[in-house]
């Protein structure tokens, strides 16, 4: 019998009774195999309504919204229910949203607001009608001078980021949106830290990132600054145009090893269509020692927009007296 022939008015043979409080029809979608609703969707948070789940991960689930007051589509991500019980675990979903509500830049996915206090703890996002650049590399490497593009942007955004003390600290391809438009938004501040105070919520010597993008100092003496980002992104950068990430390895040992010694094959020599002095200042920002990186993003996107106009970039030299310590 099939359930288009006869539906079954009570539990299937077999089936065990419905447990205390379920109804006959949380057992009916059971016997048949439909999926619970989600009662997220058509809710309303902080004055939106919820209209579509678009992912989820340990963290938590993100869905699509509409704003009542302007019709407006926005993001809301909500912290999950095992992870909201967690007084560590919530005061870090807070501290993102809060370090992102302080930077107002167009190269930063935007805070509207958030909510820390409800059952079901939630920020309130702009919604990016784009991808991931991850998602753009499964087609191969982008052109050299549109990755140049996107980096020079991203910089412009951790620049801003970076003047309002926080440090992003996990830039990799997942965490930079491409627009339908070809804008650039920078997202996920969730590793971010201030350097003007510390919240107690990264535990000391604890390594933080993403393997393939780390800076070395992440790996090692942890003391991170706004030249950590600037390495990231260079390591991004290099990903981009040239298909494969700086350090690769089967093993996080394998490529913290590569990372510290500054081991990466040159990106001409996987694609030499990249402009010299695009490769010029991927070194810069790939630097093992900080001291010889940009100082900051915004110089940072200076030469890469100098690149972009097809001008000469400079590039330094750093002399190290006898006896200098490195910081």
């Amino acid at each position: 019998m099939t359930p288009e022939e006869d539906e079954p008015s009570g539990p299937a043979d077999g089936a065990p009774p419905p447990a205390s409080g379920a109804s006959q029809a949380d057992l009916d979608r059971t016997v048949v195999g439909v999926e619970p609703v989600d009662p997220t969707l058509g809710a309303k948070f902080s004055g939106c309504v919820v209209e579509r789940k678009l992912g989820q991960g340990g963290m938590g689930s993100v869905y699509l919204a509409r704003r009542e007051s302007d019709s407006q589509q926005v993001v809301v991500k909500f912290l999950a229910p095992e992870q909201a019980q967690n007084a560590t675990w919530r005061a870090r979903f807070l501290r993102e949203a809060k370090m992102m509500h302080q930077i107002s830049h167009p190269n930063i996915v935007a805070v509207f607001s958030i909510d820390g206090e409800s059952s079901q703890p939630h920020i309130v996002m702009e919604f990016v009608d784009g991808r991931g650049l991850e998602i753009a590399l499964r087609a191969g490497p982008l052109p050299p001078l549109e990755g140049a593009r996107i980096a020079r942007d991203a910089a412009l955004g951790l620049s801003e980021a970076h003047k309002s003390g926080i440090i992003h600290r996990d830039i990799k391809p997942a965490n930079v949106l491409l627009t339908q438009e070809g804008e650039v938004k920078v997202l996920d501040f969730g590793l971010a830290k201030s350097v003007e105070f510390d919240d107690g919520l990264s535990l000391p010597g604890q390594v933080l990132g993403t393997p393939h993008y780390m800076a070395p100092e992440q790996w090692g003496d942890h003391q991170v600054d706004a030249r950590c980002d600037v390495f990231s992104l260079g390591a991004t950068l290099y990903h981009l145009i040239t298909g494969s990430p700086p350090f690769p390895g089967a093993s996080p040992q394998a490529i913290s090893r590569k990372t510290l010694e500054g081991s990466f094959v040159p990106p001409r020599t996987l694609a030499p269509d990249i402009p010299v002095d695009l490769e010029l200042v991927i070194y810069r920002m790939m630097a093992s020692d900080r001291r010889f990186r940009y100082g900051c993003a915004e110089d940072c996107a200076k030469a890469l927009d100098r690149v972009i106009r097809g001008e000469e970039v400079e590039v330094p030299r750093i002399i190290e007296r006898a006896g200098s310590k490195r910081h």
